[in-house]
């Protein structure tokens, strides 16, 4: 009487696990967990990047780029910077909100300030052209004669011409510099014939002030009128401040060119991007070392270059593959040995020979999996044709000779003939 073999049991087959249903799970606003999905992704990330082994393996590149690709799709709102490619669209959209909102309209106050501002400019302006026009006048006649005053009356009326165009063309948001410095050449013109026309210090004092205040006035009224035509237009680039030019002159300089060449409007935009350049710095030299400007990767350092960079693409960079990388992962195949016979005739056939200059072609390589017929002798070739069965005539095509030989045309013709099964008119197959 056998005893049964006792059946193991057999464990529960592993449900499957839905990915995309688990992710979605983790990553809504359902659960009990606590919601930063985007803070969590890029934390795994950076953890994961800095144990995998530089350069990454296959494996490990998959992994990195799934999970920079969970962490470019899910991010916090503030956390633009976690995916470079749109620092550039997101940083010039917050330009665009900030500069180029409405400029605030000036009030009722404000206005009667102005309007008195601009009358007490004026009177300075007529005072000074009142004192100083008998000077010149005087000055000129030996020079104009009667026509000496239009002299003076001429530069005035340029400098107020010209003083009001700048204004004009502030309001316009457009830049002529060399208009600017028309005022003050004529100003300085009519400064020098008072100045020359007395000895006395205190008469050329009195002669230089008010004409050097109307100046004064003009570019003043100038740059506040183009200062907010900038503001509104959103073309103004904001000053660093005095403070950071005196404490940390050279990034100062760098962080202002880099201002002026890419159109970074304000100095907190300009702050941001520093900040996100050193920490992609930081994690340059971490990762490859203190050569990282000659080891790292060509599209890391140019996008740092850009100021595009960040930590996290630093981290989660995974290097594409080249065609010596695809290369390297292919098996090679090895051709078989030759026969010893047939090795020891090439051997002494090309010691024999002569070398060439040219280098010789190798010799194809036979698929492993393609299997050699051996040659079969006439007579046993004969025998297995007339096995076969003829066809009506009692004969048999040269055509099913070879396939059942695997030989040429020529010597299932023979074997053929010998064998009796030829067809009298067959000339070729």
């Amino acid at each position: 009487m056998s005893t049964p073999v006792p059946t193991p049991a057999q464990p529960d087959p592993e449900p499957e696990i839905d990915w995309d249903e688990l992710e979605a799970e983790l990553l809504s606003g359902d659960t009990d967990m606590p919601a930063e999905p985007a803070l969590a992704t890029t934390i795994a990330v950076d953890e994961v990047a800095e144990l995998l082994p530089q350069p990454p393996n296959p494996a490990n590149r998959a992994l990195l780029e799934g999970l920079s690709d969970m962490a470019r799709r899910h991010r916090l709102p503030e956390e633009d910077a976690v995916i470079p490619d749109q620092i550039e669209d997101d940083d010039r959209d917050e330009v665009t909100e900030d500069e180029s909102a409405e400029v605030e309209p000036l009030g009722f106050g404000l206005v009667c300030a102005i309007a008195g501002v601009v009358t007490a400019v004026l009177a300075l302006a007529g005072l000074g052209f009142i004192i100083s026009f008998d000077t010149q006048t005087d000055a000129l006649a030996p020079f104009f004669g009667d026509k000496a005053w239009m002299v003076p009356l001429g530069i005035d009326v340029g400098i107020v011409a010209f003083a009001a165009l700048n204004l004009v063309l502030a309001r316009i948001n457009i830049s002529m510099p060399w208009v600017r410095a028309v005022p003050g050449v004529l100003t300085a013109m009519t400064l020098y014939i008072n100045v020359t026309a007395y000895d006395d210090l205190i008469a050329r004092v009195a002669h230089v002030a008010l004409p050097g205040l109307w100046i004064v006035a003009s570019e003043v009224g100038t740059h506040v009128v183009k200062v907010r035509a900038g503001l509104a237009a959103g073309t103004r680039t904001e000053s660093l401040g005095l403070a950071r030019w005196l404490l940390s002159p050279v990034t100062t300089a760098r962080l202002w060119r880099h201002m002026r060449l890419w159109g970074v409007r304000t100095a907190a935009q300009a702050r941001k991007v520093e900040s996100m350049r050193l920490e992609a710095k930081a994690a340059l030299r971490f990762r490859y070392g203190f050569a990282w400007r000659l080891v790292a990767p060509v599209q890391l350092r140019t996008a740092y270059q850009l100021r595009k960079l960040t930590d996290t693409e630093v981290y989660t960079f995974v290097p594409p593959q080249t065609a010596d990388d695809q290369g390297a992962d292919v098996a090679e195949v090895v051709a078989p040995s030759p026969a010893p016979a047939t090795a020891t005739a090439t051997a002494t056939a090309t010691a024999e020979r002569p070398a060439r200059k040219t280098p010789a072609k190798k010799a194809p390589v036979k698929a492993a999996g393609k299997a050699t017929t051996p040659r079969v002798d006439d007579a046993d070739a004969i025998a297995r044709l007339k096995a076969l069965e003829p066809d009506e005539g009692g004969h048999v095509s040269i055509k099913r000779a070879r396939a059942e030989l695997h030989c040429g045309s020529d010597r299932a013709k023979r074997l053929l003939t010998e064998a009796g099964l030829l067809a009298p008119e067959t000339v070729t197959d």
